[in-house]
């Protein structure tokens, strides 16, 4: 087998090398109302968050000089096209933020109460208006008690509201992860030195797989939980699913979609469940 080295293949194909280590990784965006700010130009309160913490500058912009020109280059034709066209940049070089991607970002609630703020139960809202794109949802474990911990128990819980009156807005749905557990790396910045804590606009997110020790519960209690939620977002979605197909679903989860969304019913059995964790990282 040859042994080619990277100088030796043609500058085409190691500019698209380099291009490839610019593209976006999958992050988590964290729902937090403290971050809406009121735009009187625009459409109101928006949330100046619906947007992915990112390093400014990739670690392939420093690999060497070529790979810097081509980052550079890279960055001027999208600010180039934004200006022109309006259009916005895809690999966001020199941003501190890029925009949410459903493909590959994930949602997160991690508070009870985010489930029945108005921002999300108001579908003309700017998080309420979007809930049918995302493909990826991340919700804490205190959002399902006390009805997932007692299913059997006639419990009125924003859970139990959030999946018959919102959850089923999420029609491009394929995944959701139950997180259990919260981990903190700091990079640049060391909490017991300078006293305060990291930034929240600094903080990259990531999901992480859930593991034994890694919070206060056993696999078992783990499988226990993540089973629940299956079968309570599955009950919503299929009960909706059902009355779709006999023409009884209620007027309010008939709201109408933005322009050029075809609704998708479906039961749910696409939806993909796990256990897992959230990993900060300030830089």
């Amino acid at each position: 087998m040859l042994n080619t080295q990277l100088s030796d293949l043609p500058r085409g194909l190691r500019e698209e090398i380099w291009s490839l280590g610019l593209l976006p990784q999958p992050g988590v965006y964290k729902f937090d109302p403290e971050w809406f700010v009121f735009t009187p130009d625009g459409d109101g309160w928006e949330d100046e968050r619906w947007m992915i913490p990112k390093r400014k500058y990739p670690s392939v912009m420093n690999v060497c000089q070529e790979s810097r020109y081509c980052t550079l280059r890279i960055k001027s034709q999208e600010q180039k096209r934004e200006q022109e066209n309006g259009n916005a940049p895809y690999y966001c070089v020199g941003e501190s933020a890029r925009p949410f991607n459903p493909a590959i970002d994930t949602f997160w609630f991690s508070k009870e109460a985010l489930l029945r703020h108005h921002w999300v139960s108001d579908l003309s809202c700017v998080i309420g208006n979007r809930l049918h794109i995302i493909e990826n949802l991340a919700i804490s474990q205190e959002c399902f008690t006390p009805t997932v911990l007692a299913p059997r128990l006639n419990v009125q819980s924003v859970w139990n509201s959030f999946r018959w009156c919102r959850l089923l807005r999420f029609m491009s749905l394929r995944r959701v992860d139950v997180i259990l557990a919260v981990g903190r790396t700091d990079e640049h910045h060391d909490e017991t030195l300078t006293g305060k804590s990291p930034s929240s606009r600094g903080k990259e997110l990531r999901i992480e797989k859930w593991t034994a020790g890694s919070s206060m519960e056993t696999p078992q209690e783990v499988d226990t939980l993540i089973e629940n939620v299956r079968a309570s977002t599955v009950e919503a979605f299929q009960d909706l699913y059902e009355n779709m197909l006999v023409g009884n679903a209620e007027e309010e989860r008939l709201l109408p979609f933005p322009d050029g969304f075809i609704a998708n019913w479906h039961d749910g059995s696409r939806i993909n469940f796990h256990a897992s964790m959230v990993q900060e990282t300030s830089f």
